[in-house]
């Protein structure tokens, strides 16, 4: 369908009476339907594979869909109906005349204005901020991002923080907050010691608009219909869900059976050239902080540091607005685990944590998806002090610096938490300074670095909650039997070593199919398509080969115990 045609198409009936819109009618003007239904919790898994899933409450499951996945769905007999107070016609949103207009923070910025605005932080604070483009959108909308730092135009040794908002393109707040935050963080620079902290100590990349192909729907003057999903072609039938888009631990390479949309392009590309170690994805249509992960039902191996900060910004966040019932809409506690949450695949989270060893959180920060302007100061303000403890927490806990002990060339080095680490949950030191950073919650840990021709080194340390602990490594060149690395940029890990049931397999490259032979050489299990773990609770008790094809048919090789 040609894409004028689709405008006009929206713009000729967006007050539709909602008894004329049926969900075929509603893909036909939208590209996509906001629909719900009654099912058991134990059927959302199966339901998670066909739909986008929104949220699930009182046996109602909210699921989005383009035009393939509810013909999918309708097979399945299942009664559903559009959500009639999503559809029907509300006050419009105020949009932003001019860009002093936003800094009332009580208006929405039309295309043009985000434009000007994100140039103007640019421009007015040129020593701590410079303007980036991530990519460009079908239609052609900019993906920008602002970089933040005292030294603004160097890569220094410092962590790596990114931020994005409104991925969905109509879950508004998301982009508001990061607007308010980029100017807090750039006009309070010089009179504010917290923001100075996070300035000089760190490289902050924000990025308010994620999906402004979704956003701004029927064009840039305004958000009134705006959609979830992104755009991938002309018709109707062209959109998807970019967080349910990114490779997946479980499902692997495209896992909703589409292409990787232009964001999801840009986004992996924009991580591949950074070293981001903590990150934040905003959306909303409910209240609650949902950590990793949401694909894999074993909590992650750092659960309890993602229970204490996602405590901590529930906290602060009802601090700030003096409301002990804001985010309460799902949990009383104001944060799950995704997978206890519901389970999806292709999140961006699960992405970030799993692929790039990077801790990054989702953030559901308000029940209403288009939440109208009188609200818009109280809820980007009471998020504020919670976002910025949380990008705090980027300068704290074990880092340091993995050097060669003779030279002192910086090494890649895999940072392994020993009897801790699981599901790819070890990071890695980066090039070319050598730099590593280690999260974790308070406690005594064994942790070691191994890197590829040195002899490892095993350091045990005591981790304080709140504090930064350095630790400068130095590696002695060698032979090391027990290292676990083919090449300077390959590397794995197996936990738990010996093993019960599933044996989960950390690596920085995807793998296209393993082997497990026994001691003789017997070849005993073979699979394709692994991606995160194998089961192995079929084999004896023994020692057994485990051998990896990488994808560009490189074998990785190492031991373990079966128990």
């Amino acid at each position: 369908m040609n894409r004028l045609f689709f405008v006009i198409v929206v713009l000729m009936f967006p007050l539709l009476a909602f008894s004329q819109m049926d969900a075929k009618s509603i893909l036909m003007q939208r590209g996509e339907v906001y629909f719900r239904f009654q099912i058991a919790p134990e059927r959302l898994n199966e339901i998670s594979r066909i739909v986008s899933i929104d949220g699930y409450r009182n046996g109602i499951c909210y699921a989005y869909a383009n035009a393939r996945e509810f013909a999918e769905f309708r097979k399945l007999g299942i009664d559903c109906e559009p959500v009639r107070e999503y559809y029907e016609a509300k006050d419009e949103l105020q949009m932003a005349e001019s860009l002093n207009d936003m800094f009332s923070w009580n208006v929405y910025p039309t295309y043009s204005i985000y434009f000007e605005m994100m140039q103007y932080f640019a421009t007015t604070y040129p020593e701590i901020c410079k303007l980036d483009t991530i990519g460009t959108s079908y239609s052609g909308y900019k993906l920008l991002a602002v970089k933040i730092s005292d030294n603004v135009n160097a890569d220094e040794a410092e962590p790596e923080f990114f931020l994005g908002g409104q991925m969905h393109g109509d879950e508004l707040i998301g982009g508001m907050v990061c607007l308010r935050l980029i100017h807090k963080l750039l006009s309070e620079y010089g009179t504010n010691s917290e923001v100075a902290n996070l300035v000089n100590n760190m490289e902050i990349f924000i990025n308010p608009l994620s999906n402004p192909e979704g956003t701004y729907f029927a064009g840039g003057s305004n958000m009134d219909y705006a959609s979830r999903y992104t755009r991938i072609g002309d018709g109707y039938d062209d959109f998807i869900d970019i967080n349910r888009n990114f490779p997946d631990a479980i499902d692997g390479e495209h896992p909703d059976g589409n292409v990787y949309s232009i964001e999801t392009e840009a986004f992996m590309q924009y991580a591949d050239e950074h070293n981001f170690v903590m990150s934040a994805n905003l959306h909303s249509g409910a209240e609650l902080v949902n950590y990793p992960f949401d694909t894999e039902e074993a909590l992650p191996a750092d659960d309890a540091w993602w229970q204490m900060v996602s405590s901590e910004y529930v906290a602060l966040a009802r601090q700030a607005c003096n409301d002990p019932e804001y985010m309460t809409s799902d949990y009383s506690s104001g944060y799950t685990n995704g997978y206890a949450w519901y389970r999806i695949t292709g999140s961006r989270q699960d992405y970030m944590n799993y692929f790039k060893h990077c801790r990054e959180v989702t953030l559901e920060l308000s029940i209403e998806k288009q939440l109208p302007n009188n609200l818009l100061p109280s809820y980007t303000s009471r998020n504020l002090p919670p976002m910025m403890a949380y990008m705090n927490r980027a300068t704290k806990g074990l880092r340091g610096f993995v050097t060669d002990s003779l030279t002192g060339e910086p090494l890649r080095a895999m940072v392994f938490v020993n009897g801790h680490d699981y599901f790819n949950s070890h990071v890695y030191s980066f090039l070319p300074t050598g730099e590593y950073y280690r999260y974790l919650k308070a406690g005594h840990y064994n942790v070691s670095f191994y890197a590829d021709g040195y002899i490892h080194k095993t350091i045990a340390v005591d981790i304080a909650d709140g504090e930064a602990l350095p630790l400068d490594v130095q590696l002695v060149q060698g032979y090391d039997p027990e290292t676990i690395i083919d090449s300077n940029d390959e590397a794995i890990s197996l936990y738990p070593n010996p093993v019960v049931d599933k044996l989960f397999i950390g690596s920085d490259k995807h793998f296209s199919s393993l082997e497990i032979y026994d001691v003789n050489g017997r070849l005993l299990l073979s699979k394709k398509n692994i991606v995160g773990f194998v089961d192995v609770s079929m084999l004896s008790h023994g020692q057994y080969l485990l051998n990896l094809v990488m994808d560009d048919g490189k074998v990785m090789r190492t031991k373990f115990m079966k128990m």
